[in-house]
């Protein structure tokens, strides 16, 4: 080879070696000559929904109205066996191609030539496109217009030839270099076997419709090409085609026989299909029918395609959408050429996400599969969200899922990740096996030799024991899937040299059939070192979707309550909040990285679903309460016992008995406080009594300072937050203080995604106007009001009679770019690790940046509380809504709200309210911490009159122990039995005593084993149960 590496690769020449170009070129002549007729289409009709016209090609179209559709009626014409008929259609965008009514076919960058052979049978079909303005990832073409129409004729033979010419090139470029000498001159003894036409009359002829000459033909070229209707070809040329790409081939076979890797890659066509992104779900919708039309038509093409898809959310929505294209697909399911994967509704964020809907990802989503397809999902599939939960092994192997493949830990940003198959073993020590695939192109292969080497090379690097890979082919993110060009390639890959062999099957069959033996161990959460951002950004809908968990764990448990007195369970509302929450968990939806549209479809939605929960409890209270003058209930809808700190509550002002204190704030919030506590699922019922005169507020204010028996809050004169314990004699924060700070927040790439390293800039905010605010008896607060780069911010910092917990609320109106807004709190410990609840339980992580991993951990995902500890002293904080925080030595940084500028330029423009509770505490702290944290985001319910003891029946049927929680009551999905389900939170051991005879079940409602009445019930650390009786 003449060209050295040093020369050609250099960025002028496009940063590819030239003896690699000069192969693509050479290869690329074939292509033309594979085109054996190339007929414009004519005489098209087009509607928008509006309007109705005759156009032809160069037609202009509104990109305003759409989906917008192309229709015209085409004599296909029987063909020879060696020739195959195309359509070669652009109209501005992506496009779904209907025949005789029917879909059939996608068209998009990646989808040029539809084969449409089968229905050449020489009689008139009707073609329809249907097209809109947009692309793939969901830009908007501005000018769309019918740019080319052509039904082409290809010879399947050259096709095939070219298609092998051009695979062995793209190998050359990507394996060693001991190999590509051999490769190199076998390719140009194979050229050499062609007789090619050279004549320049022929070259005009097939120009345009070479790939490395049409683009600089049209440019540089001063002369008119025209596209040649068409082309014949010499038989003899033909045959020397055939013969030297099966020579070629021969020869690669040849060499592959000492140089095949002994790894094998099993693959599945697979195209990720985000169910919104840069996209609103209505195009959501298109996609799956243009992607799904594709699949199926190329499972009839290739015998031996096979495509997978996740998410029952998509399926549901195709029922509903094309009643007969779902048929289909359920067809193919059962012939064992669809795989159903994942076993969940949607490819879900974990990081935000609570334990409980975690499980009714699965919960929802198996029992889909199982009815519409008579079949669960055995592996857990999430290859593009952004970091895992700690919990998700358990759950995923309550859910029938023994293996989970994914490729995004593949992103980390500083470290690699060690291993590509492991085993991750949960917080509470289960099990599942795990495959982390890359390659070059994650989840999206195209099944280049460049994509297949760099598997190769991680399996390699990763000193990997498993003899074999996955891999899902196909172009994704916006849908599309595989190629007809992928599987002309995917049966060649076995006789080429450098690469391992490509085998399609099911996943599950390969994952069964594997004894796996001696993996590596993962114990820990499967972190992202990226995207840290997400944990933060687009806060309103991260606010709906905590306000909506706990809203259906309410809902559930009042109507459940009702249900076994008698009531009747409202299980289509239930279902449809559900639908909706479990939707919006999406992993580009959720975490705040897709465009406005997005949040303007699920925060109507959300909104919608919180207005029908509230009349939903409104009514089920109603029927639970007798009318009672001058009394109030409140309820306790957990199985721990609560204090009596209550935020915006429905009550009236006053004094009540058993020392109720009910007072509106100055922020129009009525707040009740009581050293009382409330037994797990009791009430307590008081009456308004103005005349007593023993309720006592230790409450006292001054110009900035408010103080009660317990705590002391001070605002000095630069706007710094000092709190002192009187309980434990200690200043909880180290000078200056708590302080709001601004961090100039521009990250490399991926504006919504990511947080940077570091800052340029760090702004310490100071309040225009410090003020206090209420002054008693229930509450005393302090209003402090800052004004920064176009926001405003109101902070208010409340404490509590006879409480040590101070609330810290924030009301912000932000209009502010590239700022990262947190609450920094100094704490004045030394402790070398934090403490953060996560979904089921909690996870310890460092403090300290001894090691490039904690380095990589400057921000992190938490769910209500974090604590940071000494042994006998230390700080927790609980929030109502917020996920993204840093602990760096003794700092606790809470992100509050960002401005990120894309994917959406007014992320998290308008209102935030988001509060914060910081909760000092001695040595044992977990359990209140616990509780103000579900305090602070469930509530209790309260209302007007007596509530029934309706509760009776429950307290029947289990003890309640504060070493578990309960994260649901519920009605079985299946009977009229209830459900209940607690997992243990610390880490410790727990037993508790069921009173009635019971299941165990998964988190399915699978039963895995009985109890008899008064037996205990044993957990494991972080063990989940869920336990099913009669009503």
């Amino acid at each position: 080879m003449y060209y050295t590496s040093k020369f050609s690769k250099r960025s002028a020449f496009g940063g590819k070696d030239f003896t690699y170009q000069r192969m693509k070129r050479q290869a690329s002549e074939l292509f033309s000559l594979s085109i054996k007729k190339n007929e414009m289409i004519r005489n098209w009709l087009f509607t928008n929904g509006e309007k109705e016209e005759e156009v032809e090609v160069g037609y202009k179209w509104d990109p305003s109205v759409f989906p917008v559709v192309f229709k015209t009626t085409l004599r296909l014409p029987n063909v020879a066996d060696d020739s195959m008929v195309c359509l070669d259609i652009w109209t501005g965008g992506e496009s779904l191609v209907k025949i005789d009514g029917k879909p059939f076919g996608e068209i998009n960058p990646h989808h040029r030539y539809l084969d449409i052979s089968k229905f050449c049978d020489d009689n008139e079909h009707v073609i329809e496109i249907e097209s809109v303005p947009r692309g793939l990832f969901g830009e908007n073409n501005p000018e769309p217009k019918l740019e080319r129409a052509y039904l082409l004729i290809f010879d399947k033979d050259i096709l095939k030839s070219f298609r092998r010419f051009d695979l062995v090139a793209e190998l050359f470029e990507v394996v060693d270099e001991y190999l590509q000498e051999m490769i190199y001159k076998t390719f140009e003894k194979a050229l050499g076997l062609m007789k090619l036409p050279s004549s320049t009359q022929e070259y005009m002829k097939r120009i345009l419709n070479d790939p490395s000459l049409a683009k600089m033909a049209r440019a540089y070229i001063p002369m008119e090409f025209k596209v040649e209707e068409e082309i014949t070809l010499d038989e003899s040329i033909k045959k020397s085609i055939i013969d030297a790409s099966e020579f070629l081939m021969k020869e690669m076979e040849e060499i592959a026989k000492k140089y095949k890797p002994a790894i094998k890659i099993y693959a599945m066509g697979h195209a990720h299909i985000d169910y919104a992104w840069l996209w609103p779900l209505e195009e959501t919708k298109r996609k799956f029918i243009r992607t799904f039309s594709n699949a199926l038509r190329m499972m009839e093409k290739y015998g031996d395609f096979k495509f997978l898809q996740s998410s029952s959310a998509y399926y549901n929505d195709l029922k509903e959408l094309s009643p007969e294209l779902y048929e289909k697909i359920k067809q193919k399911v059962k012939e064992g050429k669809w795989g159903l994967i994942g076993g969940s509704v949607v490819e879900f964020d974990s990081n935000a996400t609570s334990g409980e809907s975690l499980v009714r990802q699965f919960l929802k989503g198996q029992k889909f599969f199982e009815k519409e397809f008579g079949k669960r999902c055995k592996v857990g599939f999430l290859p593009d969200a952004f970091g895992f939960t700690w919990a998700l092994p358990q759950i995923m192997k309550q859910a029938g899922i023994d293996y989970f493949v994914t490729t995004k830990i593949g992103w980390n940003d500083k470290n690699d990740f060690p291993y590509s198959w492991f085993t991750w073993r949960g917080l509470d020590g289960s099990e599942v096996i795990v495959h982390l695939y890359m390659g070059k192109n994650g989840y999206n292969s195209p099944l280049t030799p460049e994509d297949i080497k760099a598997h190769l090379d991680e399996h390699i690097e990763n000193n990997c024991l498993v003899p074999f890979r996955l891999l899902t082919f196909g172009f994704g993110d916006g849908g599309g899937g595989p190629t007809d060009e992928m599987m002309d390639i995917y049966p060649e890959y076995k006789r080429l040299p450098g690469v391992p062999e490509i085998e399609i099957k099911r996943f599950h069959d390969v994952l069964e059939s594997e004894k796996f033996e001696d993996l590596p161990v993962w114990e820990d959460e499967l972190y992202l070192e990226f995207h840290r951002g997400t944990y933060t950004n687009q806060s309103i809908i991260k606010k709906l979707n905590r306000l909506l968990e706990n809203k259906l764990y309410l809902a559930e448990v009042i109507s459940t309550i009702d249900f076994m007195n008698g009531g009747i369970y409202p299980t289509e509302p239930l279902d449809k909040a559900w639908d909706r929450l479990l939707k919006s968990h999406f992993h580009d939806v959720l975490p705040g990285s897709s465009i406005r549209e997005v949040y303007e479809e699920f925060g109507e939605m959300l909104e919608e679903s919180k207005k029908e929960l509230d009349g939903l409890m409104a009514k089920k209270i109603e029927n639970l309460t007798e009318k009672a003058p001058d009394t109030i209930s409140i309820f306790n809808p957990t199985n721990l016992k609560l204090p009596i700190v209550l935020r915006d509550v429905d009550l009236e002002e006053g004094n009540y008995e058993n020392k109720l204190l009910v007072q509106k704030g100055k922020d129009s919030k009525t707040y009740a406080v009581s050293t009382s506590t409330i037994d797990a699922f009791d009430t307590l019922t008081l009456e308004r009594k103005e005349e007593i005169t023993n309720l006592q507020s230790d409450i006292s204010t001054s110009s900035k300072t408010v103080e009660n028996s317990k705590i002391k809050v001070e605002v000095a004169e630069d706007g710094s937050v000092k709190i002192k314990s009187k309980e434990f004699n200690r200043d909880l924060f180290k000078e200056p203080g708590m302080r709001l700070v601004a961090f100039r927040d521009i990250p490399p790439n991926f504006d919504g995604w990511e947080i940077a390293p570091d800052t340029e800039k760090k702004v310490y905010l100071v309040p225009k106007n410090v003020e206090v605010l209420d002054e008693g008896p229930a509450t005393a607060s302090i209003l402090l009001k800052y004004e920064f780069e176009g926001s405003k911010i109101n902070q208010i910092l409340r404490i509590y009679t006879e409480n040590s917990l101070i609330d810290v609320h924030f009301d912000i109106d932000w209009h502010t770019k590239r700022y990262l807004l947190k609450l920094e709190l100094p704490v004045d410990v030394l402790a070398r690790e934090a403490t953060y609840e996560i979904a089921f339980g909690n996870i310890k992580r460092k403090t300290t940046r001894n090691t490039s991993y904690e380095i990589a951990k400057f921000e992190v995902p938490y769910h209500r509380w974090l604590d940071l500890s000494e042994e006998d002293f230390g700080v927790s904080v609980a929030n109502d809504s917020k996920y993204g925080c840093s602990v760096e030595n003794s700092t606790i940084g809470l992100s509050i709200v960002r401005g990120a500028v894309a994917p959406d330029f007014f992320s998290d423009e308008g209102e935030h309210h988001v509060t914060f509770t910081i909760l000092p505490h001695g040595k044992d702290w977990k359990l209140n911490t616990l509780k103000h944290a579900i305090l602070l985001n469930t509530g209790m319910l309260t209302t007007s009159g007596k509530f029934k003891d309706s509760v009776k029946i429950l307290r029947e049927k289990f003890e309640f122990s504060e070493d578990v929680v309960m994260s649901a009551l519920k009605k079985a999905e299946d009977t009229n039995d209830v459900v209940v389900r607690f997992y243990e939170p610390f880490g410790k051991r727990a037993r508790f005593k069921f009173k009635v005879d019971a299941e165990i079940t998964n988190i399915l409602e699978d039963t895995v084993n009985s109890i008899n009445s008064g037996e205990e019930i044993s957990f494991r650390p972080f063990e989940i149960k869920t336990l099913k009786f009669k009503k």
